[in-house]
């Protein structure tokens, strides 16, 4: 297996995970604490949660939430 197969699903297997406490928006040292990671592996799995839209990215402070069905990322 490559490793960016190794990667992808790694991350597709903690997605649900990382989805799971952002019904409401959550500071990213806040997740860190709950799911006792690493805070650059976080912030690389919540960047990548981003780019493929399953969370949004607030800001003022930064925090992060779920997209919810039929909702786009920039409500």
């Amino acid at each position: 297996m490559k490793r960016s197969e190794c990667i992808t699903l790694i991350y597709q297997a903690i997605l649900p995970v990382i989805l799971s406490p952002l019904d409401s928006p959550a500071e990213p040292e806040k997740l860190a604490d709950i799911l006792d990671v690493n805070k650059t592996q976080l912030n690389a799995w919540l960047q990548k949660a981003v780019d493929d839209n399953k969370i949004m990215k607030l800001s003022n402070p930064i925090r992060y939430r779920k997209i919810k069905t039929g909702e786009s990322r920039n409500e």
